[in-house]
């Protein structure tokens, strides 16, 4: 049952950062607690208090976080995302785009709260573009990459995931 609530926890996580980054136009996104040794729920890695050895335990919304943190950056500016031709998104898919800096990388975020996988495909005006690289989390994945064929420019987001997709322009 934990597990279960655990999950619930990292997508509601990154449904509010999807809002607040693309609703409210919000220009970054914090989290206040990083490290916790109590069970509020509220931490991104707990620690064993009662421990010596220095034990710790990383929960599902680290890694749901790290699937905007560690890829959008200072600089990163947010691109409108259009599915099917249209502006409106569904509550079981949730998308935003940002284009680096230097405007060569492109960064996804797609979040499947679905219990269904679905299958996207990146062309922009008839155009595709190569991905270099996606990274997953799941109730079995902690953002962890995945191969790629980096000519494909269609690929399967799995149900109840976040999945960050890097490419080149």
């Amino acid at each position: 049952m934990e597990e279960i609530w655990e999950l619930i926890r990292h997508f509601n996580l990154a449904r509010v950062i999807h809002n607040d980054l693309t609703v409210s136009n919000a220009s970054a996104w914090h989290w206040w607690l990083a490290i916790s040794p109590y069970s509020y729920k509220d931490g991104l890695i707990y620690i064993d208090k009662q421990k010596e050895e220095g034990v710790f335990y990383e929960s599902k919304m680290l890694w749901a976080l790290g699937n905007y943190s560690r890829f959008i950056r200072p600089g990163y500016q947010r691109l409108a995302v259009e599915i099917n031709s249209q502006k409106q998104q569904t509550p079981e898919l949730l998308v935003s785009a940002y284009e680096s800096a230097d405007k060569h990388d492109i960064v996804l975020v797609l979040v499947n709260s679905g219990i269904n996988e679905l299958n996207v495909d990146l062309t922009q005006d008839g155009m595709s573009h190569s991905i270099k690289s996606i990274y997953i989390t799941s109730k079995d994945e902690n953002l962890e990459s995945t191969v790629v064929d980096g000519a494909a420019s269609n690929f399967a987001i799995p149900a109840r995931s976040i999945v960050t997709v890097v490419s080149e322009r």
